[in-house]
């Protein structure tokens, strides 16, 4: 499996446990995150997670992730707040 698979996968598990997280909560180390930055960029614009703004460090669950992602509506409603 490649990292970016790896992160796909762990961003993914993330938002359906928590509905947002921080680039430091993913499991990877300080070299791969170069990587895990690019795909969670390659995620926003594909919908799966999104950032209230350009600077913010907190992913959290987009629009597709909502549609698309078996999510509690719970955390859907935390995740937003």
């Amino acid at each position: 499996m490649t990292l970016r698979d790896r992160v796909w996968d762990a961003a993914l598990t993330m938002l359906v446990n928590r509905g947002k997280f921080k680039l430091r909560d993913l499991p990877f180390e300080e070299s791969e995150r170069h990587t895990a930055r690019r795909v969670l960029r390659t995620m926003i614009d594909l919908g799966w997670v999104k950032k209230e703004s350009k600077h913010s460090g907190i992913y959290r669950l987009g629009p597709k992730g909502e549609l698309l992602l078996d999510v509690d509506e719970e955390i859907i409603e935390a995740s937003n707040s």
